[in-house]
């Protein structure tokens, strides 16, 4: 997970940020977490195992404030989040974290996948 440099490499006030997914299978369908802490959430700590879950070798990285679909990875397995971003001076500074879970069947045993996480800070231009 990374700033789509096609787009909006920087997070802007009132703007749209575009994250890409890369390495998905072809065609899966992605959802994007997005959250203010990737220390602690709910009471726990981050980065949070998930091997229980049946998703081996995958953690949650940021609190998940915000679930919403993040479409569907193309064939070759890139998909691109697009995250609409609060406008105005209350907006700037506000540091935030992404991760994304890949629905991939046969991959674990949940059939859910994570990527890495993001990290972002609104500005201006």
């Amino acid at each position: 997970l990374a700033a789509d440099e096609r787009f909006s490499p920087t997070p802007i006030a009132g703007g749209l940020f575009f994250a890409r997914i890369d390495d998905a299978p072809p065609h899966a369908p992605l959802y994007g977490l997005l959250g203010f802490s990737d220390s602690q959430w709910g009471g726990g700590a981050l980065p949070f195992d998930l091997t229980a879950f049946g998703m081996d070798g995958c953690a949650l990285l940021c609190s998940p404030e915000i679930l919403e679909s993040a479409g569907v990875a193309d064939a070759s397995g890139t998909g691109s989040w697009i995250v609409p971003l609060p406008p105005g001076p209350g907006a700037l500074g506000l540091r935030f974290f992404q991760q994304v879970a890949v629905l991939a069947p046969g991959a674990n045993a949940a059939g859910v996948l994570w990527t890495g996480g993001g990290a972002g800070v609104v500005g201006v231009r």
